[in-house]
């Protein structure tokens, strides 16, 4: 449908692993709460599932200088010392967690570039095909789900007007939403402008440090993802288009 227009590797690998909660001692952090160890190119989110009873644990790597394919398998099972090995700096909470990870997986993280459009004729993308994102922002299935909601609300009208709503209702917002899951990457682990001064193996951060942090990875870029859908945008196409007649000739990709 639209050539050229490969998944790209985001520059991250994320190696994940389930842990049973009753493998850690009761007064390690990850057995209570959500968790998030962060360093220089790399850092851990841990947080409950099952009924608190498996905890999962996602370890991210960035790779500087990535080229735009992944040199290797895209999901490959790897061994334990290669997953320690890039964390051998952090605390021991850390290390007590790796050491339950006996077969970690890799991932490679792919993405894909902003599309010109998400229609061509009577079809259209959504979801991973028309926004693959990482995963720093919890939105990804989130959104392939408002696609859904959006495209089968606007199916009341006839599919060229459809097509045409969806595309413009959705494209900038999910454009914007995989960039932002890249930039919010960045700034978990150091890697985004201004966090230059934060070297490998550093502990601890500066208080104005601290505070540049919390600013950058809080309010501006949840807020975006998570606010609410308007149902009045939905309405105001649906008004615009309910009586148009649209060529075919318009739906094609741009």
């Amino acid at each position: 449908m639209l050539p050229g227009h490969d998944p790209v590797f985001s520059g991250r690998t994320a190696y994940r692993a389930l842990i049973p909660a009753e493998k850690l001692s009761p007064d390690h952090p990850s057995r209570s709460q959500s968790v998030m160890y962060t360093g220089k190119q790399k850092h851990i989110v841990t947080y409950l599932v099952s009924n608190s009873q498996l905890i999962n644990v996602v370890a991210f790597v960035y790779h500087p200088g990535h080229a735009k394919q992944y040199p290797g398998a895209p999901v490959e099972t790897v061994s334990q010392e290669e997953l320690v090995s890039h964390f051998a700096e952090f605390e021991d909470q850390v290390q007590i967690l790796l050491s339950h990870i006996p077969k970690p997986s890799r991932w490679a993280l792919r993405t894909l570039d902003p599309l010109d459009t998400y229609i061509s004729d009577r079809v259209a993308l959504i979801g991973d095909a028309a926004h693959a994102m990482t995963p720093h922002l919890g939105a990804g299935a989130g959104q392939a789900i408002e696609d859904g909601f959006v495209l089968a609300s606007l199916l009341r009208l006839p599919i060229p007007q459809a097509l045409v709503s969806f595309d413009a209702l959705r494209r900038s917002y999910t454009s914007n939403l995989m960039t932002n899951a890249q930039r919010q990457a960045g700034f978990y682990d150091y890697t985004s402008p201004g966090f230059e001064v934060v070297k490998k193996g550093a502990v601890g951060l500066s208080e104005d440090m601290k505070q540049r942090w919390m600013a950058a990875v809080s309010t501006q870029f949840f807020n975006w993802a998570w606010t609410p859908f308007d149902r009045s945008t939905l309405s105001e196409f649906e008004s615009i288009y309910r009586n148009s007649t649209i060529p075919l000739d318009k739906v094609q990709p741009r």
